[in-house]
Parts: structure tokens; C-alpha cells; sequence
């Protein structure tokens, strides 16, 4: 409701600056969510699941940085119809899926469970770049580049520390 009252009221300025901000915000909680999933794979698995499934922990690890674009797509999809675009947010949506159908009918025959993960993380980036696309022609948004990389780079060092610490 508020992505649609400045869009109606022609606040471009504060429209931006809200949504830059909701980029940022869904990013950070997505990429420490990530972050625990990719380093405690095994962990969450046999929590949720049972220790039949420990097999699948490489999988999850790609889903789970797919999982930071696929929340991305949602914020953008959501957006997109708060101010009138829901045919793009729809054409994104069965495009993307269209693909993911093709890459999965070539990847899971010869990966298996990992080709569906992969098949699924390239779906959410491409997803990704038409939403960035066609929002970008809407509102005048910039990625905020240094924030994510900040959060990116902190994520992952997170990441390669405890990858590092279980080893040991």
C-alpha cells in the first residue's frame, strides 16, 4: 500500500528511497539465512528431516544462495503490481518458469537432485535480472551496490569461518 500511495501521488524521490531501503533490508535477512543454511547444511537437514536425507546437504547449500534472488523476485513482483505493472511481473514469472522447466528436463537426468538446485538458482537470477530490468524502467533505482556488498562479503566470510572452524 505505500509502494502504491507515492507511486499515485508521484513521489519518485521517496519512492526510491523506500525501495532501495526494502532491497537492502530483504538482502541482509536473506543472505545471513543463507549463510546459516550453506554453512550447517547437515545440521538443518537432520533437524527438520531425519539423517536419511545428509545426501541432499550440497543441494540445499545451492538452494539456499538461490534463495536470496528468489526473495528478491518476490519484493520486485510485489512492487511491480503496486504500481500497475502486474502484466511484466507476469510475463517475468512465465518466462522464468519456462526456463526452469527446460533446464531441469536437461539437468536432472544427468545430476540428479543437483541439477534440480541448479536448475532452480539459475532460474532465480535470471528471474532476477528481468525484475532489476523492468523495474529499474519504472522507478529510478540504483542497486545500492555498497550496502549488499558489505553484506555480501560479510556473509561470506561468516560463511568461510565457520567452514574453516568445523574443520578444525
Amino acid at each position: 500500500p505505500v509502494v502504491s500511495e507515492m507511486w499515485t501521488k508521484g513521489k519518485q524521490k521517496e519512492l526510491t528511497t523506500h525501495v532501495e531501503f526494502m532491497i537492502k533490508s530483504v538482502f541482509l535477512f536473506m543472505a545471513f539465512a543463507a549463510a546459516i543454511f550453506i554453512a550447517f547444511p547437515e545440521i538443518i537437514l537432520d533437524l527438520f528431516l531425519s539423517r536419511k536425507y545428509i545426501d541432499s546437504a550440497f543441494p540445499l547449500q545451492v538452494l539456499s544462495f538461490g534463495m536470496i534472488f528468489f526473495s528478491m523476485n518476490v519484493l520486485f513482483s510485489v512492487i511491480l503490481n503496486a504500481i500497475g505493472q502486474p502484466k511484466k511481473s507476469t510475463l517475468t514469472v512465465i518466462v522464468v518458469s519456462a526456463f526452469n522447466v527446460a533446464a531441469n528436463i536437461i539437468l536432472v537426468p544427468a545430476f540428479g537432485i543437483t541439477g534440480a538446485a541448479a536448475s532452480a538458482l539459475f532460474s532465480y537470477v535470471i528471474g532476477f535480472l528481468i525484475f532489476y530490468s523492468h523495474l529499474g524502467k519504472e522507478i529510478k533505482i540504483s542497486a545500492p551496490v555498497r550496502g549488499i556488498s558489505i553484506i555480501l562479503f560479510n556473509s561470506l566470510a561468516s560463511v568461510a569461518i565457520i567452514y574453516f572452524v568445523k574443520q578444525a
